[in-house]
């Protein structure tokens, strides 16, 4: 994304289902949600469209980012958390990609055809399912990759730009993905 072209704006959550903001909150309110530490949501707009959200807890060190498609459906989803899969915790004040979900659509419906999911460890031990969604039919891998861009320092308010790279996350090649 283009941090110059996206525009935020925040709610406390954002309906998947009804696929609008649910209760808008002004910069205001918003700003004090995130230094309580409590759960608020950032909507990144680009062309006038909502393009991804951003969930944030900070009292838990979770942040959660979902990028929409332009029938607003969630293609990609990145679970960031300062608690390993493994139970060790990441270093104050900063948290680690643990979790990429990839859904791909049969258009025009809003079903998933097929789902894969990345789960990531600090040392790069990856776990990766890849489930037909049509069939139920599951693939299961694990590789070990290079996850050093996976770690990013929790957000202060309204620097969202880091969370809003696509190409953050290690594909099973080792490169980095470029547009989900």
């Amino acid at each position: 994304m283009d941090a110059g072209s996206t525009k935020l704006s925040y709610c406390l959550r954002w309906s998947r289902a009804r696929r609008v903001i649910n209760t808008g909150l002004d910069d205001a309110a918003a700003r004090h949600l995130h230094d309580q530490g409590k759960l608020y949501t950032v909507v990144a707009h680009e062309g006038g469209r909502p393009s991804a959200f951003i969930e944030v807890r900070l009292e838990v060190s979770y942040v959660g980012v979902e990028f929409l498609e332009p029938e607003l459906r969630v293609a990609l989803a990145f679970q960031f958390s300062a608690l390993g899969i493994d139970g060790r915790k990441a270093p104050p004040g900063h948290c680690f990609l643990q979790s990429v979900i990839r859904r791909e659509f049969d258009d025009p419906t809003d079903k998933a055809a097929f789902g894969t999911s990345y789960d990531y460890d600090f040392d790069g031990n990856c776990q990766v399912i890849r489930e037909n969604l049509r069939t139920r039919e599951l693939a299961e891998s694990n590789q070990r990759v290079d996850v050093s861009g996976h770690w990013e320092a929790l957000p202060a308010f309204g620097c969202y730009e880091p969370f809003l790279r696509r190409e953050r996350w290690t594909r099973l090649d080792g490169t980095r993905s470029s547009a989900g």
